[in-house]
């Protein structure tokens, strides 16, 4: 992420358009609203604008009823590769005849940024958003932020929702690291909002996570299965696997992860008859 926020300073320093290129849930519009505050200001006005088939129409309508609106402060389009084509050929006029005087920032899928809009843009639209790209990694590319985001916004739901404090305990730490989190931030920022109106106690544990999320990273409402053995060990053998995996087979660096030894860790893999073909020599 420090590439991420050095891009962030060198957006808010200069003008011109801003492009953000992530997965859903990466938190793509907060970082525009980031450049936004440090390039203009939070007096400014951050407008934004979801790219269906008629939101030229409500850009124009804007335009001729309060043209002043459309002129200083920040217009983000959101997911702009969802923008039709008529209406992207509109945009870039509209731009083209300076009757918008915002300056463009956009939200795009993270391929888009592979080769000049990928040809899903227009060449014209994209040179006036793509100034400077920033592109933003998945949360399960940057695993190392998750138990500081995780504790930062069970602190803030907590005190939201008025529930006194609360702490997820190491295991339940090791877990929210180990998970694939495929709706990104915001599915993390869902748990925790869960977590702090369902659990009652100061502490959250291991079992607590497990009871709001499947491990395949979805969050959902929980159901036993089995008894308390055999749900234990199907938890140990689906989070000590998914720990293997998104280290990507190294066995040292998986167990130091889940806290334990490397050879506590074979035998817990003999045992639950794990068997990884992305094993990587120690």
């Amino acid at each position: 992420m420090r590439a991420v926020l050095e891009s962030v300073e060198v957006a808010a320093a200069q003008p011109g358009g801003v492009l953000i290129c992530g997965e859903r849930g990466t938190g793509r519009q907060l970082l525009a609203r980031e450049v936004h505050r440090r390039w203009a200001g939070l007096s400014a006005p951050f407008q934004r604008l979801d790219c269906t088939a008629g939101c030229v129409d409500r850009l124009v309508a804007l335009i001729d009823e309060r043209p002043a609106a459309c002129q200083s402060g920040t217009l983000f389009f959101a997911q702009i590769e969802t923008l039709p084509a008529q209406s992207q050929w509109r945009l870039a006029r509209l731009f083209d005849d300076h009757r918008i005087g915002l300056r463009p920032m956009a939200s795009a899928a993270a391929w888009v940024s592979a080769s000049a809009g990928d040809a899903v843009i227009r060449a014209d639209l994209w040179q006036r958003l793509a100034g400077i790209r920033i592109e933003v990694p998945p949360l399960r590319k940057r695993r190392e932020d998750i138990p500081e985001l995780a504790a930062s916004f069970l602190n803030d739901e907590c005190r939201r929702q008025e529930t006194g404090p609360k702490v997820f305990d190491p295991e339940a730490v090791a877990l929210l690291t180990a998970l694939p989190w495929h709706g990104n931030v915001a599915e993390l920022l869902a748990l925790a909002q869960m977590l702090a109106e369902r659990v009652p106690t100061q502490t959250i544990s291991v079992e607590d996570v497990l009871n709001a999320v499947h491990l395949d990273g979805a969050v959902e409402n929980f159901q036993t299965v089995g008894t308390l053995r055999e749900a234990t060990r199907h938890f140990e053998r689906d989070y000590i696997s998914t720990a293997i995996e998104s280290h990507r087979g190294r066995i040292a660096d998986a167990a130091e992860a889940l806290g334990v030894q490397r050879p506590n860790l074979y035998r817990k893999m003999r045992n639950l008859g794990i068997r990884s073909k992305a094993l990587k020599p120690q």
